[in-house]
C-alpha cells in the first residue's frame, strides 16, 4: 500500500474534512524524539501536526520503513494521545472530551493519531488516501 499523495497533503485534506483548526507542522527530528517519544529512525516518512495553544486538534501520520514496527508506532501514538488528554484534564472540558475521543488507525505501513471535531471524516480521508 502506498499513499496517493504526500503525507502533508493528506493532512490538509483531513484537516479540511474534519473541521480542524490550522495546525503547526513539527519537523525537527530531535524534538519528535525528545518531546513526542517518536522513534523517527523507524519512519520512512511522517507528518506531525499540532494545534496552537488551547486546542486539542492533532494529526500525526507516520509511514513505517518496516511493518514489524507497527506495534511500537501505535504505542508511541497512544502515548501522545494520553499526553494531549492530560494537558486538557481540568482545563477545557470540550477539548478534553475531544482528546479522549481521539483515535489511532492503521492501514498497511501507515498509522495515524487523529484528534479532531470529526474523527470519522478524518479516518475516511486517511483510508481513501492509502491504496
Amino acid at each position: 500500500m502506498k499513499a496517493s499523495k504526500p503525507l502533508d497533503e493528506i493532512v490538509e485534506d483531513i484537516r479540511d474534512a474534519a473541521g480542524s483548526v490550522t495546525l503547526i507542522r513539527e519537523e525537527d527530528a530531535d524534538t519528535l524524539k525528545e518531546y513526542y517519544g517518536y522513534d523517527v529512525d523507524k519512519y520512512k516518512s511522517y507528518a506531525i501536526y499540532n494545534p496552537p495553544i488551547v486546542n486539542a486538534d492533532t494529526i500525526h501520520i507516520v509511514e513505517l520503513s518496516d511493518i514489524d514496527d507497527m506495534t511500537a508506532a501505535k504505542a508511541e501514538l497512544e502515548a501522545n494521545k494520553q499526553r494531549v488528554i492530560k494537558a486538557f484534564d481540568g482545563y477545557l472540558a470540550d477539548q478534553y472530551a475531544m482528546a479522549q475521543d481521539g483515535q489511532i488507525v492503521t492501514k498497511g505501513r501507515y498509522a495515524m493519531l487523529i484528534i479532531s471535531p470529526d474523527n470519522a471524516k478524518a479516518v475516511e480521508v486517511f483510508n481513501s488516501s492509502i491504496n
